[in-house]
């Protein structure tokens, strides 16, 4: 069993529908039987909430999917505009993988938790664009997704992961610009550009195996 929180800030004006079918898209990938997940949407993507289901782990591993918008120093939602993860919480994230498609969060917060003993972090240093035309916002929510989708549900390492949505991502930019599509090719390809991510030791699922018993 893992423990997981997902926090998809579907309230927001501008990409809570990103946000919501991003939560979607990954729940179709993965076997969410498999998981003690905490999903917070809405008014409940707040700090509070956070550190709630944090507790209810008993400090077990977890893992923590982020989908609303970013600061360089917080993950912001509509309901958190200061943070529902800050650089003051970065302690309750002692071992644990933060995966988050938002904004400038690769920059202080990344190295705030990583300082404090996260195991795993992927996100960005700059802006994440969205297409312009809603009929291509799949492909890029695919690509964001692509690296923890294939860390849950192979032996591959966070690294290795990450590697497999770098070489997606790229595809991905071919096929636009064979398309003459240059401005979405230009945007995925910015993406890609700021994603980064921290591996401490070759990390792999297994390692977020927990005992289900401990967590009840």
């Amino acid at each position: 069993m893992f423990n997981i929180i997902v926090v998809a800030d579907d309230h927001d004006n501008i990409i809570g529908s990103n946000c919501q079918r991003s939560y979607s898209y990954l729940s179709s990938q993965i076997d969410v039987t498999s998981y003690n997940m905490h999903l917070l949407t809405g008014e409940a993507c707040q700090a509070a909430n956070v550190q709630e289901a944090i507790s209810s782990f008993q400090k077990q591993k977890f893992i923590l999917v982020a989908y609303s918008h970013g600061q360089s120093h917080a993950l912001v939602s509509t309901y958190a505009t200061d943070g529902y993860v800050t650089l003051g919480m970065a302690p309750h994230f002692k071992t644990s993988l933060v995966y988050t498609n938002s904004c400038l969060t690769g920059l202080e917060l990344m190295r705030a938790l990583v300082s404090n003993d996260c195991h795993g972090y992927v996100g960005y240093t700059g802006l994440v664009r969205l297409p312009a035309r809603e009929e291509d916002e799949m492909v890029f929510i695919t690509c964001e997704n692509k690296g923890l989708i294939n860390f849950l549900t192979t032996d591959d390492t966070l690294t290795q992961s990450i590697e497999v949505m770098k070489k997606f991502y790229a595809e991905k930019v071919k096929e636009f610009a064979r398309k003459k599509m240059y401005v979405t090719a230009g945007r995925l390809q910015r993406n890609l550009n700021h994603l980064v991510h921290y591996d401490y030791n070759a990390i792999k699922r297994g390692d977020f195996i927990t005992d289900l018993q401990a967590t009840s």
